[in-house]
């Protein structure tokens, strides 16, 4: 009787040590992650003034040809230029009856630098913004629609407003490359670095360089407090900058 109630202690003790490690390994790893991201970029409060000549400076790669691909009934249609007579399809989806499951697409525009597409997709209570390969047909889903850095190595896209349970509140940075240095070369894109926190609310932003961007914020307090209704000093900027 005393063996086996022996052997059961080992048993459990050895239990509580595997979990322990286990937990250890998992908080050592997120602080890992931390620290990894810290050295990925560091955010520094800047001027108005900066923010503003990064403004006048910056040009925006956007080619809004809204109607190069107009919706017919409900459906925009983009054609994929690496695929003979392919296309990608993007239909609306309207209930009669639930109003909660409505999808509506807006073809916004192209990046013809990197060769992409810009859908819209407006959902019940969220918005998000597609990213497509011309050549590839390949979907990438960004929180709204992004902004090219000024030698399109970077793209970079704001979150939704504040306040919508459960979505993320910062910006989201997306790396670009191409397999070789022919500029025809199709693009591939990943996510580079996303900050989701609680302490401002991000109003614009603009490039001022390929590693830095100016954010321009309103505190979460502010924010609330304020209810749409803000002066120009209850802001202030950030400058992002990032590492290569």
């Amino acid at each position: 009787m005393i063996k086996a109630e022996f052997f059961a202690l080992i048993i459990l003790l050895s239990t509580c040590a595997a979990n322990c490690n286990s937990e250890e390994s998992s908080e050592a790893a997120e602080e890992n992650a931390l620290r990894q991201d810290e050295k990925t970029y560091t955010l520094i409060e800047t001027s108005e003034d900066e923010f503003e000549r990064a403004i006048s400076r910056y040009e925006d790669k956007t080619l809004f040809d809204t109607t190069a691909f107009m919706k017919v009934a409900g459906e925009v249609k983009l054609p994929i230029e690496g695929k003979q007579n392919a296309s990608l399809s993007f239909k609306d989806k309207i209930s009669d009856t639930l109003e909660t499951e409505n999808i509506v697409y807006q073809y916004i525009g192209q990046f013809p630098d990197i060769g992409f597409y810009l859908v819209r997709a407006s959902f019940w209570e969220h918005d998000e913004c597609y990213l497509i390969n011309k050549e590839t047909g390949h979907l990438t889903s960004l929180w709204t629609k992004p902004s090219l850095s000024p030698q399109a190595k970077y793209l970079a896209d704001l979150s939704l407003a504040y306040g919508l349970e459960g979505l993320p509140n910062g910006i989201q940075l997306w790396s670009l490359a191409r397999s070789s240095a022919n500029p025809q070369d199709t693009v591939s894109i990943r996510k580079f670095l996303e900050i989701d926190q609680k302490s401002w609310v991000p109003e614009s932003f603009v490039w001022q360089s390929d590693s830095t961007l100016i954010l321009k914020v309103l505190s979460v307090n502010d924010y609330l407090v304020g209810a749409g209704k803000y002066q120009p000093e209850d802001y202030y900027f950030l400058k992002l900058q990032i590492g290569q």
